[in-house]
């Protein structure tokens, strides 16, 4: 099992709000209580948090996808069973990473409105991925 962190991000919603995260490494997270303890997050004591892998905000959902799913999608075309699970706080960004902004809402396009790939979420990144080989070994290739 490997545990991520993703840090979604800011919306309209949280642009003068505390932010409890003070830094993020390649797997580490910093957390004040300060800030956590303004926002109501006082079960978060200060301290440094070391996970397989922290993306902060700068990093998109393709980037999230390749590192997260993508090897999962590899798994299960091996024939092992895989899961990928989304937790957090309501508001926390558990559907812009799963499906993408909107709620997955729109066309994925990536013109005229629509969501590029760089914005769609892990599971339709992952189902793209999980099709794209499997019609890559129905032609002939090796996946």
């Amino acid at each position: 099992m490997r545990v991520y962190v993703r840090i979604r991000p800011s919306t309209s919603f949280d642009r003068d709000k505390d932010v409890a995260v003070l830094s993020t490494g390649m797997n580490t997270l910093i957390c004040a209580s300060d800030h956590a303890t303004s926002m109501g997050c006082n079960a978060v004591p200060e301290g440094q948090y070391v996970y397989d892998a922290v993306f902060g905000p700068e990093h998109t959902n393709k980037q999230v996808f390749a590192l997260t799913a993508s090897p999962l999608v590899s798994a299960v075309l091996a024939g092992t069973n895989a899961c990928l699970f989304a937790y957090g706080q309501t508001g926390a960004g558990k559907t812009y990473s799963m499906v993408g902004p909107n709620g997955g809402q729109g066309k994925a396009t990536g013109r005229g409105g629509g969501h590029g790939e760089e914005t769609q979420g892990c599971l339709p990144l992952a189902a793209a991925e999980l099709f794209r080989k499997i019609a890559n070994v129905e032609a002939g290739g090796t996946g």
